[in-house]
C-alpha cells in the first residue's frame, strides 16, 4: 500500500540556460535553471501540490542539479541583492563590492543588470586583473564567448594568466561545440504547465464543496434533536420505521427532517409528534427538541441570568429554549459546570430516588405523575409497592380502582398490583366485591399458588382464609408467604404458639427472609422465651445486632452480660445506647435518660419532660424542630391528654397523621384510624402488621380519642406492650387504671 503513494516534479516555468561543464559528470552540456512543483500521487495520479522549488543547474546527460525552495531561493536572491545594493551605496569604490556584485548578478542569472554594472562599475577597475576575470567569467555565463575571450585576453595582460587562459579554452571549446559538433536545441529545456495535475485536486474541491452545499441546503429543512432514555433499563424503540435500542439512563444525538414523525415504544400504541426546528433556528434561537419516548426523563435546564432552573418531564417530547448550541446541549457529566444555558438529566439508580428528588424539590404533582408512568411503562418492577403509594396519594376510590384494574389486567401478572389493590379496597369501601372476583380467579388459575393466596387475603373467615394459605404452598408454593399469613394473623391475635409454628414453616421454605425472622423474633418475645431468642441473636458488627442482644440478655436475667457488652463497645455514643436499653429494660428512668443524653439522642429532652410530666414545655421543645415520627407525635398527643391539655393533643394528632400519610399503605389505614370520626373495630387494629409497640401506642392514643371504649383499647394495648423498649413504660403509665384511694 506504501508504495502506490509517491511524489514527482510537475511543471517548468522562469526557465534560465548556460552552457557549461556538469559540476557531476564534467561535460560541457547546457544546464538549465526553473521552478518547479512538488505532488503527491497516488499511483500515476497527481493528487495535491505540497512545495514549489527552484532548480539550479540541471544536467541533462548525468540529471545532476542543485535544489532549493522557491520561497527560499527568492528569500536568498532579496537578501544577496540587497546586501549587493547596500556596497554600491556605502562604499561605490571597493573593488570588492563591484566583484561580490558581478557574482551575485551570475548566480541568479541577471544578464541585463551584469553588464549594466560592469558599463557603470566595470570601467572603475580596468586594472584589476579579479574584476576582469569575472567579466569575463559573466560573459561565458551568459554564452558571450567571443567577448569573453577579449576579457581573458585582458585579464592575462593584468596577470591572471592561468585562470584566463583556463577559461579562453572553454571559450573555444563552447564556440566550436556550438558551431559543428552539439545540437543543442535537444538539451533545451521546454516549458511545462502544472495546470493539468490540478484537475483531480479541482475535482475533489468541487465534489467536496456541492457536498458541503447540499448539507447546508438539508441543515435548513432537518434539525439535530435528542432521544433520552429515563427508564431504569434498556428497551427497544422504532422511530420513523428505524430501530434503536439505548442504554438506560442514556442519551443520542439524532438528525431528523422537519415534519411529523411516529414513535413507537415496545408493543405500545404509536405517537406521532411534530418538528419545526430548522438548525438556523436552533443556532441563533438556542432552541431544541429533545425526544423522550418512555416520558419518564427528568430534565432541568441551567440558567446563568438570574433566572434559576426550569424543569421538563412527563412529555413525550420536550421543546426547550435557550439551552446553548445544539452539539453541546447535554453535559457529559452531571457534576460538571458549564458557562451559558445547558441542560441535564437527573438519572436515579431506583424510581424512588426519583421520586424522593421531586419531593426535595417541592413538586409533589411531579413525583405523583412519574410514579404512575413508571408504573405504566414498568408494572413488573420490584418498586411497585412503594410507587402505588406515590401514585395513587389523594386520588379519588374510582380512580385508584381504574388504574390498579390496568395494571392487574397485564401478563404476567404482578402480586404487588394485586396486593395493592386488595389493600386499596379494605380501605376505600368496596372490599365485598373481592371475595367473588378472586375466587373466579382462582377457580381459572387453579394450578397457580399464587391464586389461592390472594384470595386466602380477602376471605374474612379466619379458619377459611388460612386453608387457601396453606393451600398456596403446595406444590411449588409461595415461598412462604402462605405459612407466614397465617403466622401473622395468629400473632395478631394473640395465639402466639400457633404463630411460632407457621413461622418456623415459612422460614423452612425461605430461611434468610428478613420479614420471616423478624416475625419469628416478635413471636419468641411474645412469648417471652429469652433464651431461643438469644440462641438466634447472634452478635455481629452491626449496632442492631448489639441493641438486640443486649435487651434479650437483659429479659433473660444476664445482667452482667449485657453490662460486658455494651462496655466491649469502644464507641462512646453506642455503649450508651446500648446502657440506655438496659437500663429501660428493667425500669430504670433515671439511669435510662442519662443514658440517652450521653448517647447525643436529638430527642432525649423532649423525653425526659414527657417523664416529668410536662406535657406543655415538651411541645414547646418539639416544635422548635421538624422532622419528627408520627410515633413522636403521638406520644405527644398521649402525654398531652394524660395532661388535659387538648389543643396541644389535637395539634399533635394532626402532624402524625400528616407524617403518615407519606408512608406505606399501611400507615395510611393507621391515619385513617387516627382521624376516624367513629370509633374503629377493634379487629381493624388487630389486623395490622405494624411494630407490637406502635400497636401498643396505637391502642393508647385510641384510648384517649375515644373514651367510651377507653377499656378496650387500654387492654389491646397492654396486650401489645410486651416489648420492654421506650416508649412501653409510658404506654404502661398512660394504659393503667388509676388506683384508688
Amino acid at each position: 500500500m506504501g508504495k502506490a503513494f509517491n511524489s514527482d516534479w510537475i511543471g517548468k516555468r522562469n526557465i534560465s540556460a548556460h552552457l557549461s561543464s556538469c559540476a557531476g559528470c564534467g561535460k560541457l552540456v547546457l544546464l538549465s535553471s526553473y521552478t518547479t512543483t512538488r505532488f503527491v500521487k497516488f499511483m500515476a495520479l497527481p493528487l495535491a501540490p505540497t512545495r514549489r522549488f527552484h532548480v539550479i543547474d540541471e544536467c541533462p546527460v548525468c540529471g545532476h542539479r542543485g535544489v532549493t525552495t522557491r520561497r527560499h531561493h527568492a528569500r536568498e536572491r532579496k537578501k544577496n541583492l540587497a546586501i549587493m545594493m547596500e556596497g554600491f551605496t556605502t562604499a561605490p569604490d571597493d573593488p570588492d563590492n563591484c566583484l561580490n556584485a558581478l557574482h551575485t548578478l551570475m548566480i541568479y542569472n541577471e544578464e541585463a543588470w551584469f553588464k549594466d554594472v560592469r558599463k557603470t562599475y566595470g570601467l572603475r577597475f580596468e586594472t584589476d586583473p579579479r574584476i576582469q576575470l569575472q567579466i569575463a567569467r559573466g560573459f561565458c555565463r551568459f554564452g558571450e564567448y567571443e567577448q569573453a575571450i577579449e576579457q581573458c585576453d585582458k585579464a592575462a595582460e593584468l596577470g591572471e594568466e592561468e585562470q584566463a587562459d583556463e577559461l579562453r579554452q572553454f571559450c573555444l571549446s563552447a564556440i566550436v561545440a556550438k558551431k559543428y559538433s552539439l545540437d543543442l536545441e535537444q538539451w533545451v529545456v521546454k516549458e511545462e504547465s502544472s495546470k493539468k495535475a490540478y484537475i483531480p485536486l479541482i475535482s475533489f474541491a468541487s465534489t467536496l464543496s456541492l457536498l458541503f452545499v447540499y448539507q447546508g441546503v438539508s441543515a435548513l429543512r432537518t434539525n439535530r434533536a435528542w432521544i433520552v432514555n429515563g427508564a431504569l433499563r434498556p428497551y427497544e424503540f422504532v422511530l420513523d420505521g428505524e430501530t434503536h435500542v439505548l442504554p438506560a439512563g442514556e442519551r443520542r444525538q439524532i438528525k431528523l427532517k422537519l415534519g411529523e414523525h411516529e414513535l413507537r415504544v415496545e408493543d405500545r400504541e404509536a405517537s406521532i409528534f411534530s418538528y419545526d426546528i430548522p438548525l438556523v433556528k436552533q443556532l441563533l434561537q438556542k432552541q431544541l427538541l429533545v425526544i423522550n419516548p418512555d416520558t419518564l426523563a427528568f430534565l432541568r435546564v441551567e440558567s446563568t441570568d438570574g433566572s434559576g432552573a426550569r424543569y421538563s418531564q412527563g412529555s413525550v417530547t420536550h421543546a426547550l429554549s435557550g439551552v446553548g448550541y445544539p452539539l453541546f446541549s447535554f453535559r457529559k457529566e452531571e457534576a460538571d459546570r458549564e458557562s451559558g444555558r445547558r441542560i441535564s438529566m437527573f438519572r436515579p439508580k431506583t424510581h424512588m430516588e426519583m421520586v424522593e428528588h421531586m419531593r426535595s424539590l417541592d413538586k409533589p404533582g411531579l413525583a405523583r405523575g412519574y410514579a404512575r408512568r413508571a408504573l405504566i411503562f414498568s408494572p413488573q418492577t420490584t418498586e411497585a409497592a412503594p410507587l402505588l403509594h406515590v401514585a395513587l396519594e389523594g386520588a379519588s376510590a374510582e380512580f385508584q380502582k381504574s388504574f390498579m384494574r390496568d395494571g392487574l389486567a397485564l401478563e404476567p401478572t404482578s402480586l404487588a398490583w394485586h396486593l395493592y389493590y386488595q389493600d386499596s379496597a379494605r380501605l376505600n369501601g368496596f372490599f365485598e366485591g373481592l371475595i367473588p372476583e378472586y375466587t373466579a380467579r382462582c377457580k381459572e388459575r387453579s394450578k397457580e399458588p399464587e391464586s389461592f393466596y390472594l384470595l386466602g387475603r380477602v376471605l374474612t373467615k379466619r379458619e377459611l382464609a388460612h386453608q387457601f394459605f396453606l393451600r398456596s404452598e403446595e406444590g411449588i408454593g409461595m415461598g412462604g408467604l402462605g405459612f407466614y399469613a397465617i403466622a401473622a394473623d395468629c400473632f395478631a391475635h394473640g395465639e402466639n404458639n400457633q404463630a411460632l409454628q407457621q413461622i418456623e414453616s415459612a422460614l423452612t421454605a425461605a430461611p434468610g427472609n428478613p420479614a420471616f425472622n423478624d416475625l419469628r423474633e416478635r413471636v419468641l418475645l411474645a412469648k417471652r422465651d429469652y433464651d431461643a431468642l438469644l440462641e438466634t441473636a447472634e452478635l455481629d458488627e452491626t449496632p442492631r445486632s448489639a441493641e438486640r442482644r443486649t435487651l434479650y440478655l437483659t429479659l433473660a436475667g444476664y445482667h452482667q452480660e449485657a453490662e460486658k457488652l455494651a462496655a466491649t463497645f469502644d464507641e462512646g455514643a453506642l455503649s450508651a445506647r446500648l446502657n440506655a436499653i438496659r437500663f429501660h429494660a428493667v425500669g430504670n428512668v433515671k439511669s435510662y435518660l442519662a443514658s440517652i443524653e450521653s448517647a447525643g439522642d436529638p430527642s432525649a429532652r423532649v423525653k425526659r419532660l414527657i417523664f416529668e410530666r410536662s406535657a406543655a414545655e415538651a411541645d414547646a421543645e418539639m416544635s422548635e424542630t421538624d422532622g419528627h415520627a408520627w410515633w413522636e407525635h403521638l406520644e405527644m398527643y398521649c402525654e398531652a391528654m394524660a395532661d388535659r391539655q387538648p389543643e396541644i393533643a389535637a395539634r399533635n394528632l394532626e402532624k402524625a397523621a400528616e407524617e403518615m400519610k407519606r408512608d406505606d399503605f399501611t400507615h395510611l389505614k393507621i391515619s385513617r384510624l387516627l382521624t376516624t370520626e367513629e370509633a374503629p373495630a377493634a379487629e381493624r387494629v388487630v389486623e395490622l402488621e405494624i411494630e407490637p409497640t406502635n400497636k401498643a401506642l396505637l391502642c393508647a392514643v385510641l384510648s384517649y380519642r375515644f373514651p367510651e371504649r377507653g377499656e378496650e383499647f387500654k387492654a389491646l394495648s397492654r396486650r401489645y406492650n410486651f416489648t420492654p423498649v421506650y416508649p412501653s413504660l409510658l404506654i404502661k403509665r398512660w394504659t393503667t387504671p388509676a388506683k384508688r384511694p
